[in-house]
């Protein structure tokens, strides 16, 4: 937490002996920033790699993992794919 904290995410307040963390950041910009750097850290910028990863877990509802199959399937000129030099 402290490290959200130093990386200005959260925002730490003392409250008696514990502390309340306060969010400095939306949700949806947090998890796009997360989200794009797992995709360049982990999948080298390739967005096909990181949902591949997705449809293999064994935990996603099968429907969801049908469309994303579909995606893998079609064309790399599928408007959200794109290469890693564009975010």
């Amino acid at each position: 937490m402290r490290n959200l904290v130093r990386r200005k995410i959260l925002s730490q307040s003392p409250v008696g002996r514990a502390h309340q963390f306060t969010p400095l950041v939306e949700k949806a910009v947090y998890q796009h920033a997360i989200l794009k750097q797992t995709r360049s850290d982990l999948f080298a910028g390739d967005t096909r790699a990181l949902i591949a990863a997705l449809v293999a877990d064994e935990h996603m509802d099968g429907d969801l993992r049908e469309r994303l199959k579909s995606v893998l399937s079609s064309p790399a000129s599928t408007p959200f794919m794109h290469d890693a030099t564009q975010s």
